[in-house]
């Protein structure tokens, strides 16, 4: 697998260095621009299972990082982030406009990249990244508002399960198989799952431990799964509301997140996204070869074990 995610890396460097050398180095240095390769990695371990020519594998695996590495640059102009990956963001550097029209050139190799594979593949590639960006739309839309599940689990599965989707759909897509209500099933479990566990790293960690801004999704008013479980609590759902009427308070953000831990909502939340793995277990042992599925379902399930 190392020398897969390498080769994945290789071709979001080459993607980097296709600019001008005059401004290469500006979107090449800002951060590492493969962090963890989940989406990569998810990749890999789909190739095993479907049967998957390297070299399709290769393309779907640095297509996906690709357009994940736009929205993490479009998400940190929005959000104002300072640091991400150990690095400063690109934004902090050199401007929102920068970053924003950086983003905006992956985007186009991405697609590049998806249409080499095949038409079929870049046109699927453009009702992902439409959701994904209308899940941005939401988010930004319910800012400093109180939202319910139903409205947290429909933005995770536009931002993050979308993408997700992309990639088993058209690995399962280029092998022959057709069961895509079971794709979908696995794509939106562990997107949800692996957003949820993102939420409890944004309160549990800090900044140095998982090298980014942390604890700033309530800041900029997001609430995300941990919180809404936790305003079960009166004296947590009144502290969020306090802060929402007065979000220059920060102290009150500190509250919260001391009730949160202390009244163990972050665990509940892990036990979720565990829950939410587990019920794909079968879905996943039912795709082939039960070494290769039983390898893709550690994968998954390794993934809601993380710390960072």
């Amino acid at each position: 697998m190392d020398n897969f995610i390498l080769c994945v890396r290789d071709e979001i460097y080459s993607v980097l260095n296709s600019l001008d050398e005059n401004y290469r180095g500006i979107i090449k240095d800002f951060y590492a621009p493969l962090g963890k390769g989940t989406r990569a990695r998810f990749v890999y371990y789909l190739t095993g299972v479907f049967n998957l020519k390297k070299k399709i594998s290769l393309d779907i695996a640095t297509v996906s990082e690709l357009i994940h590495l736009a929205s993490l640059l479009h998400d940190d102009c929005i959000d104002g982030a300072n640091y991400r990956r150990n690095f400063p963001t690109l934004n902090s550097r050199y401007g929102p406009g920068l970053a924003i029209l950086s983003g905006d050139f992956i985007i186009t190799a991405a697609f590049r990249k998806a249409n080499s594979i095949s038409l079929d593949v870049a046109i699927s590639l453009v009702d992902c990244v439409s959701a994904m960006v209308k899940g941005a739309i939401i988010e930004e839309s319910v800012k400093y508002k109180i939202i319910d599940l139903k409205k947290y689990t429909e933005i995770a599965h536009l931002k993050t399960s979308e993408l997700f989707k992309w990639i088993i759909f058209n690995c399962g897509y280029l092998s022959g198989y057709n069961d895509f209500e079971r794709l979908k099933k696995i794509a939106y479990n562990f997107g949800l799952s692996f957003q949820i566990v993102d939420d409890i790293i944004d309160i549990e960690f800090e900044s140095k431990n998982v090298g980014k801004d942390v604890f700033k999704d309530l800041v900029e008013g997001k609430i995300t799964y941990p919180v809404i479980i936790a305003m079960e609590d009166d004296l947590i759902r009144k502290k969020v509301n306090d802060f929402l009427n007065n979000k220059n308070d920060l102290g009150i953000v500190y509250e919260i997140r001391n009730e949160i831990l202390n009244k163990s909502y972050t665990k509940k939340a892990r036990d979720y996204a565990i829950k939410l793995v587990e019920e794909i277990k079968e879905d996943v042992f039912q795709l082939g070869d039960y070494k290769k599925t039983s390898e893709f379902y550690g994968f998954i399930y390794s993934t809601v074990l993380r710390n960072s």
